[in-house]
């Protein structure tokens, strides 16, 4: 392992190996050493004297050296030198043995330059740094003055640049005394730089007299990233000078006097040359890893170059004796194979990435080292056989395979991600960092086999899973350390144990129980678990999972649930004279799949929250606790008696709901919630689904005022609306009335008005309606608005009930707008066959549980509600696109609210009459808030049809703005366009036109009231 690089002007297959180098100055520099050339002083008369001292040795020991201890920045070179990639026209010189490149000096603090030694590990940001001789030097007081010098010779492009230091020692290195007399521990070396090729010349004085020495100095070349070195690494030893090996940043050069003997021979010169090390191939000669005639190079691999192992070989290599391996990316090809038998007494370092396609089998007791700085990685999908993995100090690797191996060890300051992959491991120590990222780490060993680190285990959003007899045949008894952990699996197997927690209590987010085979195992808390996120049963690619375990999880803090995954269907049928205690310390367990009660005997239900819940059988089901249901209930058959425990939660996503399907019957009163979106005050339209219910069930959420005497709001306003329809005028505010009587009954399928808090969430009780319901809806000549709501206990499919309904009122619909964005806004749906349809301000086709809704109604009529009109839809502000339906969204903004209008295009409009059905009314706010439409025969449209995208089209707009102020037009979304139609914005006022497809924006200056003459849409066909 003489030679550390090759280096070949061509190589036939390098185009199969071209990967990211490693860090530019580790590989980017070829290293030679020689002793030919003899070392040539600079004269006194020529260079450039930099410092110089003939003090006397200072009668006070502790005082410093005239020449220890100092740097000097702005040096020029005479030339501009290339440095690792980059020009330089001046350099920083250091007493301490070495120079700098860059504007960024070294740090000098209480007269000392910091770092004084192993500069080239130093996390300092030098651009680039040459270390001839670094220690802690200082300049001799014998034999002659200690200078430092610096020379510009010979001619363009053929210049030399040498800085010489001159008569220097190690720190308090004894000197002028013994048999080595006045040139005793004398250094006298250069760093020389050539201006045409860019190499560095490290030279050495002839062989002075050391006496009782030894000392640790560094040598080589830094970049200006930490780690990206090129270090020359000298122990002890005959001739160790001569066979320098490549080092990492912490590596050091010995000089030292007694046996073994190593010094500096007389001429010694290190020469770093700039060059790109080549890959090598195995050739398989034989099986010898260190015969240079198996490599295309013809020399060993070193760290630096990319080694590939192809298949088709007679011979794959093998790892013999007590030599060290090393490589810089290491490839085994698919059929390919690298052996590391039982006699072989060292190591193989990877400095790079390992993708191994083949196999690796090692059957000695050898780890495969891996150096890999950057974002080194592991890959393939090949075998690694009894294979053992060391990541050292400063390495960095992430997975980007599944990873199967025996034993993991990752050094403190080593990096491991997992990424999304997965890594199952017998034996692991876990010293330095180890980040899951997504992936899964899973653990086979025996506690004795597993070593784990607290403070650099980072789990993120990972899974661990302690996994005795997943992969590795043998099972055991494990410990689960105690870690902060984020999925936290553990298996159990029969007749084998788990210790949950080691030295302290620890927590994870959502904790898994799973036993693949027979029944039997044991999971035993050590120390208390803090289960921040859910407790789960089983896994979601096996439902069905049984609710039983052998063990009790304590719950001391935290907000952890019981629930199952998501595909889970757990099928309870104990009676109720069984206690069902499976799970202990759970105040309100989660049930995340379908839980089903069934049989024919009573049954208690489990207190806690359900997604999905179905009561099946003849049997009485009975909740004695509080059991919230945030998915479906669906009665199938028997009964089901809440009392009053019962509760249908409401988030920002998602609101439970009763299904219609089913002939089971529900006893008692049930508490629907109302999530309500946006922030401050937002108005909302709502009704009820219960029967007999009063205004006053409404009170706790929503204050009331009332001449009754009863003064439930310090507000001056009323806070709760009825709409008379038959009241109205040609002005659509004027039926609106305030409704204070809090006996007053709210009758099914009608609506109100109200005042509530954004973020707050309305909970009401009583016996919910079912089957169906009827509302009048009646009209004058004037108008015909009529405010209705949602009389069930689900949401109601609006598609679905004009589909079925005949009653004689349009086919929009106008809920309120939700939030703080379209608050006061009405939402239009507008129905477009069967499922399709079209929605602004937030609109779909689905109206939620006790949500009031405006239609208009064209004659006196009867609107009736049925069961089939329900839907079983948890989120009902899940917009959806029509697939074909050209259209385009438009908004008008300010301060954070918005107003939508929305054109679309079909063969079945008419481009001059507003047609229900076809397009859909705007209805102005209640609030004073500007709003916007578009015009069509006079008439105000949330939502127009035009009739064909073929032809040149234009649609006027207008708009009321409460008062003069700005506001931005945005053409939100457009769909289904041909990719060259245009659509411009036309100004009118301003005799301006903006092609809203290359600006999507603009903010525009309106005027306080109403305009329908200022704003056109210009369409124009696609080509």
């Amino acid at each position: 392992m003489h030679r550390e690089k090759t280096y070949l002007a061509l190589f036939l297959f390098i185009c199969l190996f071209l990967s990211d180098l490693q860090a530019q100055v580790t590989c980017g520099y070829a290293f030679e050493y020689s002793t030919t050339t003899p070392y040539q002083a600079l004269s006194a008369s020529q260079p450039t004297l930099i410092l110089a001292s003939g003090a006397d040795q200072p009668t006070n020991p502790d005082d410093v050296s005239p020449t220890d201890e100092d740097f000097f920045p702005n040096q020029p070179i005479g030339f501009t030198f290339n440095f690792n990639g980059k020009a330089y026209q001046k350099l920083g010189v250091a007493t301490n043995g070495w120079v700098w490149f860059g504007e960024t000096q070294p740090v000098k603090a209480a007269g000392l330059v910091i770092p004084f030694t192993n500069i080239l590990a130093t996390e300092h940001q030098l651009e680039g740094v040459i270390s001839a001789l670094n220690a802690d030097l200082e300049g001799r007081w014998n034999a002659e003055p200690a200078t430092i010098s610096t020379r510009t010779s010979g001619a363009a492009p053929n210049r030399t640049f040498t800085i010489e230091w001159r008569n220097f020692k190690a720190l308090d290195d004894a000197e002028g005394t013994g048999y080595c007399g006045e040139n005793r521990n004398r250094f006298d070396f250069q760093i020389i730089l050539e201006e045409a090729s860019g190499k560095i010349s490290i030279a050495y004085n002839a062989n002075y007299c050391w006496q009782g020495y030894n000392q640790l100095f560094q040598v080589g070349l830094r970049g200006a990233e930490s780690g990206d070195v090129h270090t020359r690494n000298i122990p002890a030893g005959q001739q160790a000078w001569a066979n320098s090996r490549l080092g990492l940043d912490n590596a050091t050069v010995t000089i030292r006097s007694s046996a073994p003997v190593t010094t500096p021979p007389e001429n010694a010169r290190f020469v770093f040359l700039p060059s790109t090390p080549v890959p090598m191939l195995w050739q398989g000669i034989n099986s010898n890893w260190f015969d240079k005639a198996n490599w295309s190079g013809g020399a060993i691999p070193n760290r630096c170059n990319e080694v590939r192992i192809p298949s088709g070989k007679n011979y794959y290599p093998q790892l013999n004796g007590n030599m060290p391996a090393e490589c810089g990316n290491l490839t085994i090809e698919q059929g390919a194979a690298l052996n590391l038998p039982a006699s072989y007494k060292s190591f193989l370092s990877v400095f790079g990435n390992l993708s191994n396609k083949g196999m690796m089998n090692n059957l000695s007791s050898s780890y495969i080292t891996l150096a890999g700085t950057g974002q080194s990685t592991i890959s393939g999908d090949g075998y690694f056989v009894g294979v053992d993995l060391f990541i050292t100090a400063g390495a960095n690797y992430q997975l980007q395979n599944d990873l199967v191996i025996r034993n993991l060890h990752i050094n403190q300051g080593a990096n491991l991600s997992l990424g999304s992959y997965v890594l199952d491991v017998f034996a692991l120590t876990q010293q330095g960092t180890l980040r899951q990222g997504t992936g899964t780490l899973v653990i086979e060993g025996d506690p004795a086999s597993v070593q784990m680190n607290d403070s650099t285990f980072k789990a993120e959003n990972g899974t661990t899973f302690f996994g005795s007899g997943e992969v590795w045949a043998q099972m055991n008894n494990q410990l689960v350390p105690s870690l902060k952990y984020h999925n936290l699996w553990v298996r159990t197997n029969k007749n084998f144990n788990v210790q949950l927690g080691s030295d302290k209590d620890f927590d994870c987010n959502n904790l898994l129980f799973y036993n693949p085979g027979e029944p039997g195992g044991l999971a035993a808390t050590a120390r208390n678990i803090k289960v921040n996120g859910d407790f789960r049963l089983g896994i979601d690619s096996l439902p069905g999972t049984a609710l039983a375990i052998n063990h009790t999880i304590t719950r001391n803090t935290g907000n952890g649930q019981f629930r199952m995954g998501e595909k889970d269907n757990l099928n309870i049928t104990h009676s109720s004279n069984t206690t069902q205690q499976a799970i202990n310390g759970f105040a309100a367990p989660w049930f995340k799949g379908t839980v089903t009660y069934s049989g024919d005997n009573k049954q208690t239900l489990v207190k806690g929250t359900y997604q999905n819940l179905i009561i099946s059988g003849a049997g009485e089901r009975n909740i004695r606790e509080k059991v919230n249901l945030k998915g479906i209930l669906r009665m199938e058959s028997g009964t089901l008696l809440t009392n009053d425990s019962l509760t249908l939660k409401s988030d920002s996503a998602n609101t439970a709901l009763i299904s219609h399907k089913g002939t089971g019957a529900l006893s008692g009163k049930v508490e629907i919630e109302r999530f309500i979106h946006g922030s401050g005050e937002q108005e909302i339209l709502f009704g009820t689904a219960f029967q007999n219910a009063i205004l006053r069930d409404y009170t706790e959420d929503m204050p009331i005022l009332g001449p009754d005497g009863v003064q439930l709001s310090s507000g001056a306003n009323a806070t709760v609306w009825e709409y008379r329809s038959e009241s109205q005028d040609g002005n659509f505010m004027s039926a609106w009335y305030s409704k204070t009587k809090l006996q007053d009954q709210l009758k099914a399928g009608k609506g109100l008005m109200g005042k509530v808090a954004g973020g707050s969430t309305l909970r009401i009780r009583g016996t919910v309606n079912k089957g169906l319901q009827k509302v009048a809806l009646k009209t004058n000549a004037q108008n015909g608005f009529n405010l209705l709501s949602n009389p069930y206990p689900s949401p109601i499919d609006w598609n679905l009930l004009v589909q079925q309904s005949d009653a004689n009122m349009s086919l929009s619909m106008s809920k309120m707008g939700a939030g703080n964005r379209f608050g006061g806004q009405f939402a239009t749906w507008l129905p477009l066959g069967n499922e399709d349809g079209l929605g602004v301000n937030g609109a779909t086709r689905f109206i939620a549980s006790q949500e009031g809704f405006f239609v208009k109604a064209f004659q006196s009529d009867t609107l009736t509600f049925t069961d089939q009109c329900r839907a079983e839809v948890l989120n009902t502000r899940s917009v959806t696109v029509p697939e074909v339906i050209p259209y385009i969204r438009m908004s008008m903004n300010q301060a954070g609210k918005a107003d939508e209008l929305l054109l679309y295009f079909s063969s079945v409009n008419s481009n001059f009459e507003a047609i229900d059905g076809k397009d859909a009314l705007k209805m102005k706010p209640a609030q004073d808030l500007a709003f916007w439409y578009s015009l069509k025969d006079s008439v105000q449209l949330a939502i127009q049809g035009r009739k064909s995208l073929e032809a040149p089209d234009s649609v006027p707009l207008g708009f009321h703005a409460p008062q003069a102020g700005t506001w931005q037009i945005r053409l939100s979304e457009i769909q289904h366009f041909p990719a060259t139609a245009m659509v411009f914005l036309e100004d009118k006022k301003m005799g301006t036109y903006t092609n809203l497809r290359t600006q999507s924006s603009i903010d525009l200056n309106l005027d306080k009231g109403d305009d329908n003459n200022r704003f056109v849409i210009h369409f124009k066909p696609g080509v």
